[in-house]
């Protein structure tokens, strides 16, 4: 494909390694993209990104992409 760039902004890859989870975290917790953050936060997807950029919201990075997990984000939210 010539001349077309393809955006990988929405795509997690799941073999890849990431912190140790808490110990009240579960194993089944659900990873959160962007797009799923803002709609639970009732936030445009351009403040998600700022905010995880800052280290506002507990995320995670791999390579281009964010994600976060559902149990972190809910956490974030009862402690505002």
């Amino acid at each position: 494909m010539i001349g077309k760039k393809r955006s990988r902004k929405n795509t997690v890859r799941f073999d890849m390694e990431v912190e140790p989870r808490q110990k009240n975290q579960q194993n089944s917790d659900k990873l959160l993209r962007v797009a799923d953050v803002a709609k639970i936060m009732q936030r445009s997807e351009s403040s998600i990104y700022k905010r995880l950029e800052k280290k506002l919201i507990p995320g995670h990075k791999d390579g281009n992409c964010w994600f976060v997990f559902e149990s972190e984000l809910l956490d974030y939210v009862k402690s505002k």
